[in-house]
């Protein structure tokens, strides 16, 4: 490995490097690729919606990188990272419960009664691919049965 290289480090090394240079952004660039996946995929999921899905996962590893001076290194980076997600996808559930956002190019009530109605479970059906099938599932469930439920499934953490 070249010392200029720190995409081998570890997540606990590439923290230890942050937390004594925070100039370099080398390290936490590389933790953002290893654990943007997982980030992203659960932030889509929790909120139902890629483009908030995106600004949600960017705003995790802004709050992780503020936050790195306070990592005690008690759990490791993912679980703590897992730990704003959660919290960060929670807030903006509950600031954005209730609002129906309708974008500026929608005109006219026939389209904004079409937001307003759930999708038909026959039509997003129609696929044989699992996941399209998974989704489906999710987004009929009510937040207080989904959010547990994705966060138990895809981080491993329990029901409570």
């Amino acid at each position: 490995m070249r010392s200029n290289d720190v995409s081998a480090l570890s997540d606990e090394e590439l923290i230890l490097r942050l937390q004594a240079d925070r100039h370099d952004p080398r390290p936490f660039e590389t933790l953002v690729r290893r654990h943007q996946g997982f980030v992203l995929a659960n932030c889509r999921t929790i909120s139902r919606s890629p483009s908030d899905a995106e600004d949600l996962a960017q705003e995790v590893f802004v709050k992780a990188y503020f936050g790195l001076r306070r990592f005690e290194h008690r759990a490791q980076f993912q679980s703590w990272l897992r730990r704003i997600k959660v919290n960060h996808c929670l807030n903006f559930l509950r600031k954005t419960r209730g609002q129906v956002m309708v974008g500026l190019t929608e005109t006219g009530d026939a389209d904004i009664a079409e937001l307003s109605t759930p999708a038909s479970i026959d039509t997003t059906l129609d696929g044989d691919d699992e996941r399209q099938r998974i989704v489906a599932v999710l987004d009929t469930l009510t937040e207080t049965l989904r959010v547990p439920l994705v966060l138990r499934d895809a981080d491993g953490m329990s029901y409570e």
